[in-house]
């Protein structure tokens, strides 16, 4: 069984630590933030956010939006049940596209829902285990190009249990 292709939103993150460092290192006010790329107010506004009152040395992770210049396809290509139904392997490709005229890096967080039992059997790309049931991928697609994240993970569970 093959699950048809799924279109993905990419939402834009910007993560620092409020350190001096990095050329902070006080507390932040609450308010709005607006991030720009390039040097002066007038280049491009990348989105904006809202920031919670914020003491020095604590990490910010600040959701601007989605991003309209990259996008993401997720799609199953494979799907079998071991015949003594003790464990499941799926393949999936994720295709990240970069509309933008510089690279860009994306990270993509992939669900493994199915049983705490999982394995990665097969990965095009290196991946980090975030938590119990998710991983991530840090891949960087080149300028008005696609790049291809496959993996192939194993659940498998005990006799008394069954999907």
């Amino acid at each position: 069984q093959y699950e048809g292709e799924e279109t993905l939103g990419v939402s834009t993150t910007l993560l620092f630590t409020n350190a001096k460092s990095d050329g902070l290192g006080v507390p932040l006010p609450a308010g709005r933030v607006r991030v720009f790329q390039g040097e002066a107010k007038g280049d491009a506004l990348l989105g904006e956010a809202w920031l919670g009152h914020t003491p020095a040395g604590q990490k910010i992770n600040l959701a601007l939006g989605e991003a309209f210049d990259l996008s993401a396809k997720r799609k199953r290509t494979a799907f079998r049940l071991a015949d003594d139904r003790l464990s499941l392997t799926e393949t999936v490709e994720v295709t990240l596209s970069n509309a933008k005229s510089q690279p860009a890096t994306l990270r993509l967080h992939e669900s493994l829902p199915r049983w705490q039992d999982w394995e990665i059997t097969e990965s095009s790309q290196k991946w980090e285990r975030v938590d119990a049931q998710n991983i991530a991928f840090d891949v960087t697609v080149p300028p008005g190009k696609d790049s291809v994240v496959r993996y192939t993970v194993r659940y498998r569970w005990p006799a008394d249990v069954r999907p």
